[in-house]
């Protein structure tokens, strides 16, 4: 097919560009959703994973690993993926998550479905112009206001008149049990609860009467839509590059041989659990953040390592 230079002047270009936007991680995930059938060109990092990493442990020797400026750099290239750049095309995004699968467009295999991971994209090709991922540019919140206000009266007492309406949340742990009688502490503070409200008006965090395995996108969803209800959650941590350096650090002759079950000790973090409530939710990044019960301490989750939930009588654990 022949197409005449003056329309191909006219077409997006996936790969051309004349100026360049600094943009925060978050409106570059905002932007790729944007791109429907148009083409592009993406830079990010691939997910760390075992097959990857079982090779890089079969090219190691333990000779290798004594030397300082080795071991640090197979912890970055066993933690932090591979780069790479295609020109693609959007074909679905998966916002719960924090990932993209596109078309790669160049790819020489049958299967040209790829996915990209949101919160590593590097740079992106777009309608002539390219978007640098750049530090410095507009933070993400640490929190959500209540914790700038945790000590300071939400509303101005001096107002406070007869026919107001006021609404809280609280949250109780139970000290002690006598009877009906519940003793509980909220801020430090003790409270006694009758019985039958906590049984009837309140939900429980940590127990449940039945368990449901579902897929990872709708133990997400379910996550997402817990706003203020309290829940116990468990999850793997973000790999720490510390804790891989120093486990390469003691490995044997005998770990080497038995690598892909060293690769997958080193790329799953540590796992977690916590009682806690939903602060805000990222799901462009497929991360939310949540206050611990009662420390109000924060943590911040990957939606894509949760292993299950207690939420509202139910266990989801993930299939």
């Amino acid at each position: 097919m022949n197409v005449s230079k003056d329309i191909i002047e006219k077409m997006a270009s996936g790969t051309h560009f004349a100026k360049e936007v600094a943009m925060n991680m978050t409106t570059l995930a905002e932007l790729l959703e944007t791109f429907s059938d148009t083409v592009f060109t993406v830079a990010f990092q691939k997910q760390a994973n075992v097959e990857r990493a079982k090779e890089l442990l079969d090219a190691t020797t333990i000779a290798q690993l004594k030397d300082q400026k080795n071991l640090s750099q197979l912890v970055k290239d066993l933690t932090q993926g591979e780069l790479c750049t295609m020109t693609c095309h959007l074909v679905k995004v998966e916002n719960n998550l924090g990932r993209s699968t596109v078309i790669d467009l160049t790819a020489k295999t049958e299967n040209k479905f790829r996915q990209i991971d949101h919160r590593t994209i590097q740079w992106i090709i777009y309608k002539n112009v390219k978007y640098v991922l750049k530090k410095g540019g507009k933070k993400e919140e640490a929190g959500d206001d209540e914790e700038k206000k945790k000590n300071e009266p939400l509303w101005n007492p001096k107002d406070l008149a007869v026919g107001n309406w006021f609404s809280a949340t609280n949250y109780y742990s139970v000290k002690d049990i006598k009877g009906d009688n519940v003793t509980t502490l909220n801020n430090k503070k003790e409270i006694v609860i009758s019985r039958d409200i906590l049984e009837h008006d309140m939900h429980n965090a940590c127990v449940f009467v039945k368990q449901e395995k579902l897929p990872i996108t709708k133990i997400v969803k379910i996550f997402k839509e817990a706003q203020s209800v309290p829940f116990t959650i468990n999850f793997n941590t973000k790999i720490d590059e510390k804790a891989v350096q120093e486990r390469l650090a003691k490995i044997t002759d005998k770990d080497l041989k038995d690598s892909k079950n060293l690769a997958k000790e080193l790329l799953t973090g540590a796992e977690k659990t916590f009682v806690g409530r939903l602060s805000k939710t990222e799901g462009k990044l497929g991360r939310s953040l949540v206050i611990g019960i009662p420390e109000f301490n924060y943590f911040q989750v990957d939606h894509r390592t949760i292993n299950w939930i207690i939420y509202k009588n139910v266990k989801y654990v993930t299939q």
